[in-house]
């Protein structure tokens, strides 16, 4: 095959792929027989609850966001550069749902820094 060819062609599924479901479908999403969403385009007319201190879903769970927990890493850093320290110490939060009270494996929110102490 033709390298440019063969070339566009990637560039064009690297595209279309990042496109797709953006054009077209207006129609509200339904999850179940008594859950719709309303459409994407619409969603910007709901009356959404700012008044927390994190982000709210448009239906709510059974689990709630446990209280913020943090803890400090030592990073090995001896490669980064010559002259700087050979480690350095960064502060990791992260944010549970209750349900891993339970025992229940789950994705975790987090945010790592050496800059600063976040979620207190």
């Amino acid at each position: 095959m033709n390298r440019g060819i063969f070339i566009h062609t990637i560039i064009f599924l690297l595209i279309s792929t990042s496109l797709s479901g953006c054009i077209g479908n207006n129609e509200p999403a339904i999850i179940d027989e008594e859950t719709i969403y309303p459409s994407i385009w619409d969603r910007h007319l709901l009356d959404w609850e700012t008044n927390g201190s994190y982000s709210m879903v448009l239906k709510p769970g059974p689990y709630h966001a446990l209280e913020v927990q943090d803890t400090y890493i030592t990073v090995d850093t001896s490669s980064v550069w010559e002259t700087g320290p050979p480690q350095a110490e960064v502060h990791l939060s992260y944010w549970l749902p209750s349900n891993t009270e339970l025992g229940e494996k789950v994705p975790v929110i987090a945010v790592i820094s050496p800059y600063f102490s976040y979620g207190h």
